[in-house]
């Protein structure tokens, strides 16, 4: 959960993220071998998959990353795979998909979003707005972890950790205005359109549900409430700089 993982800056700062997200895994599991835990759960990244227009399931399709911040996440199972055949641990790594809540710290879509509309803009200035994600809330992610954390029976397992449902930005942004009783409209911002932005990422959840028991306790209505009611009560934090890492 210390990793760099806002993408762009991923992208541009390849051997710094290389050398937290990869190095920093390996220090921590290094540290775990003098005494495993029963235990162990990596926090990995949908963004493991290659470009797929179906819901993506832990075998199918085949790990393909597209960036740079996807590729350090599929070395981190790889790292785990292997620190789970020299241990007794019991080793999972969570594949999270679109992660939101209160108090994130990197630009992401609905952070970028709240502090648009928290500083008075109601034409929302975007970059891509059609490619469609899977949004998880972040208590049902602290959940699943605390699920797999118990619950993990085998060796070394992946798991998708998402809803099954995906959204666009300008169901994002609809959703936002409903919660908050705005009207909300968007430009298109030349500057923060991503080049690399994949159209579809879905999840079949189906495993961890099957397996561990866990299943997502929020829709995205609830969540949008729950994040719109914390930016209400938190604005100086909505409207702080965000931090490019962690």
């Amino acid at each position: 959960l210390a990793a760099i993982h806002f993408i762009p800056y991923c992208n541009a700062h390849p051997a710094e993220t290389f050398d937290v997200n990869v190095t920093g895994t390996q220090v921590v599991l290094e540290a775990c071998r003098v005494k495993p835990p029963r235990t162990v759960v990596v926090a990995s990244s949908a963004a493991v998959y290659p470009i797929y227009d179906a819901a993506a399931a832990e075998d199918a399709p085949a790990p393909g990353p597209t960036d740079v911040y996807g590729l350090t996440k599929l070395v981190n199972e790889h790292q785990l795979a292997l620190y789970a055949q020299q241990t007794p641990s019991h080793c999972s790594a969570a594949r999270l998909f679109n992660v939101y809540g209160p108090r994130e710290t990197n630009p992401h879509i609905l952070p970028e979003i709240l502090s648009q509309v928290q500083q008075g803009q109601r034409t929302l200035k975007l970059g891509n707005i059609a490619p469609r994600r899977d949004y998880i809330f972040v208590k049902d992610i602290a959940h699943a972890f605390v699920a797999l954390g118990q619950k993990s029976t085998h060796s070394f397992r992946a798991y998708n950790v998402g809803t099954g449902s995906e959204y666009s930005v300008d169901d994002l942004a609809r959703r936002l205005a409903a919660v908050g009783n705005l009207e909300l409209s968007i430009e298109i911002d030349p500057a923060k359109v991503r080049a690399s932005d994949r159209l579809h990422l879905l999840c079949d959840n189906s495993r961890i549900a099957r397996e561990i028991g866990w299943t997502p306790e929020y829709d995205l209505d609830r969540g949008m409430r729950e994040l719109w009611d914390w930016a209400e009560t938190h604005r100086a934090e909505v409207q702080l700089p965000f931090a490019p890492s962690n």
